[in-house]
């Protein structure tokens, strides 16, 4: 009897056990995924002069040379890329422009008012989407956020010697701009831009970008970084070296951190 007893006491802990409210898990927060498709190009399908004597013509923006067209010939412009420009005209099917050469005006792409708007925030995604007429590559991922980067953009290329066990390869490096976007809200929250070419002198590199000189926070062989505050209200400046010790710079960073 007390062996009964003590196994229904056993069976009816354990069915009530069951019944226990368990505490729900959280579900996983998708990542908020920024707007990536481009806008379209008010300007397509207008018709414009050489201004120049003589321009090249491109394969791609910045790129292989075609040919040449000259001052008054007519192109009829396709899409915008940067400060490129894709065309047509009776003597291409397709290339690429200047856009100065054909009256646009040029944007400075290195310059922290192309990433921030009138605020100082950083601008939204579809932006930038939009004036280089592309999606951008979704690349690498850290810390609660994803890289957005776009190439062929005009900044062109270098070569970079690849050393590994035994071997030496040579590898192009594209040019680009990288956008990083935060997760939990789909805002830039840092812009990576390339030079097309690397600018010798602290003073050059801050002046291409449209910024004071002012002593950096934190210099270093690699870099140096301006806090936020120092040359820009709520957003911190770093200029990356070409080569370590080097005078020359190649990169500059616009972020929140």
């Amino acid at each position: 009897m007390k062996f009964l007893l003590l196994l229904f006491t056993a069976i009816l802990i354990y069915a009530l056990s069951g019944c226990t409210p368990q505490t729900a898990k959280p579900a996983a927060q998708s990542p908020v995924m920024a707007d990536r498709t481009p806008g379209a190009f008010e300007g397509a399908g207008s018709v414009h002069k050489i201004l120049p004597r003589e321009e090249n013509i491109r394969e791609t923006p910045a790129g292989e040379i075609l040919g040449k067209m000259y001052r008054g010939e007519e192109v009829t412009v396709k899409k915008r890329v940067g400060n490129w420009f894709e065309f047509e005209s009776k003597f291409y099917e397709s290339g690429y422009i200047w856009g100065p050469s054909i009256g646009y005006d040029y944007v400075n792409i290195y310059s922290h008012n192309f990433y921030l708007n009138e605020s100082g925030q950083f601008r939204p995604v579809s932006h930038f989407t939009t004036f280089f007429a592309q999606a951008g590559e979704l690349r690498g991922k850290e810390k609660g956020r994803y890289e957005i980067f776009f190439d062929e953009v005009g900044l062109g290329s270098h070569e970079t010697i690849v050393l590994e066990v035994a071997t030496e390869t040579t590898e192009t490096v594209q040019h680009g701009i990288s956008l990083w976007v935060d997760e939990a809200s789909g805002q830039i929250v840092e812009a990576r831009v390339d030079f097309a070419r690397p600018i010798e002198g602290l003073e050059k590199a801050l002046e291409r970008c449209d910024l004071a000189s002012q002593p950096a926070d934190e210099t270093t062989n690699a870099r140096l970084r301006w806090d936020a505050g120092k040359l820009l209200p709520g957003i911190a400046v770093t200029l990356e070296r070409k080569e370590w010790e080097s005078s020359a710079f190649s990169i500059v960073i616009y972020s929140l951190r």
